[in-house]
């Protein structure tokens, strides 16, 4: 061989491969240590003597390196997966050495594992967690073999020769649980009294029950409604009150505790479907359980008195309009308007009725639903004062307490 000349790897010697190593060279010693006589090329590069005609040189390997690509928010999700700060996570690994991934953090999931793609299919694989384990793959995956599309999900935090050949790519795809998280509802009882306790229905501490259902993280459910009549699904809520929606905490607050007055929270709707994605602080979810107070408000009706447009069109029903609109709450009393001419009394109905005659009743001579007062039924007169009083449960709407006060004239007494 003379010195700066190029050889083939055949003339300089009868050299060997190595699966997963590189051609890095021949040196005197071992382990690329004494003078260097070939580089990388096979290019002669050292002025070595030998004192004989057969000499020894031996080859230095360098291990082939593979890139590691780590996904770890492959479902989506409102939350990113991330190594926490001091983790390890090598973007490179060399054949037959092993390599250390700390495992990641996602806020409101639990890691579950690795999924292993990309794999050299031609090789065994490791990895160790309270042993080493070795396997083959199939199609670049680690997968079942009886089904090849179950991917296994390996807990390891230590691999080795999930690859070979340099510039090649394995993915580690992060598999995650979601958490579950208690809610409880505090809502008010069936015994509810509103003649004692109507001021306090937005305190907590007074007079609640609750139920509870457990969410996932990230998964909708839904806000429970409120019961106004028998047979509906939902909380019970009383007639003298209107349910308005959910106050949502993550603490419980101090008792007779008015939570208009507070200034954390979520407020969701009766029925809305809600994210389990709130409640974060900076080190991700606030685990533990969920306080939903119901909130509510004293139920507020809208009263419309309808009157006849002219003389001529008196008790005559497709000729009433509006003549004045009040709001009122149950339980307040009220004074039946009186200024109207040749007024006698009021028949009072939930339904709006633009034909018939009123002629101590509405159309076909039906009876009007009316308000009870004292138990008897009840049709006011002009003038007169009187507690607004419930009506029965199957003619009550609270969510939509608009009642019609239609004025009946002394002709048809």
């Amino acid at each position: 061989m003379t010195y700066g000349q190029s050889y083939s790897i055949s003339q300089i010697s009868s050299f060997p491969t190595k699966f997963g190593y590189n051609f890095a060279g021949l040196y005197t010693q071992p382990f690329g240590r004494g003078e260097k006589i070939a580089d990388e090329t096979g290019k002669i590069v050292g002025r070595n003597t030998f004192t004989t005609d057969n000499a020894t040189v031996y080859v230095r390997w360098v291990a082939q390196e593979y890139n590691i690509n780590y996904a770890l928010q492959a479902d989506g999700g409102s939350t990113n997966g991330k190594f926490d700060s001091g983790s390890i996570a090598p973007n490179k690994a060399s054949f037959d050495s092993e390599f250390f991934v700390s495992n990641p953090v996602r806020a409101g999931y639990t890691f579950v594992g690795w999924n292993l793609s990309g794999l050299l299919d031609s090789i065994t694989h490791y990895y160790t967690d309270s042993t080493e384990h070795s396997f083959t793959s199939i199609g670049g995956r680690y997968v079942q073999e009886s089904n090849l599309n179950e991917n296994i999900i390996v807990n390891a935090q230590i691999f080795k020769n999930l690859h070979a050949l340099d510039g090649n790519t394995v993915t580690l795809t992060a598999i995650w649980s979601r958490n579950s998280y208690d809610i409880n509802y505090y809502y008010l009882p069936y015994n509810f009294n509103a003649a004692t306790d109507i001021s306090s229905v937005g305190v907590v501490g007074k007079r609640t029950e609750h139920l509870s259902i457990s969410a996932e993280y990230d998964r909708r459910f839904v806000a429970p409604i409120g019961a106004y009549k028998e047979g509906e699904t939902g909380i019970y809520v009383p007639q003298e009150l209107v349910f308005v929606g959910w106050m949502f905490l993550d603490y419980i607050p101090e008792s007779n505790v008015d939570l208009a007055g507070l200034t954390f929270g979520l407020t969701f709707n009766e029925g809305e479907e809600i994210l389990f994605d709130f409640f974060k602080d900076e080190a991700g979810f606030r685990e533990g359980e969920i306080y939903a107070y119901a909130l509510y408000k004293p139920v507020e009706i809208t009263i419309i008195y309808k009157v006849a447009d002219s003389d001529l069109n008196k008790n005559d029903l497709s000729h009433y309009v509006e003549y004045k609109r009040v709001i009122t709450s149950l339980g307040e009393e009220i004074t039946f308007v009186q200024d109207i001419d040749d007024v006698y009394g009021f028949m009072i109905s939930e339904n709006n009725y633009t034909s018939g005659q009123l002629t101590g009743g509405i159309g076909n001579n039906t009876s009007v639903t009316t308000f009870k007062y004292n138990d008897t039924t009840y049709t006011a007169l002009a003038g007169e004062t009187v507690p607004w009083g419930y009506p029965g449960s199957n003619a009550f709407n609270p969510r939509n307490p608009v009642y019609y006060v239609y004025a009946v004239y002394s002709s048809t007494n």
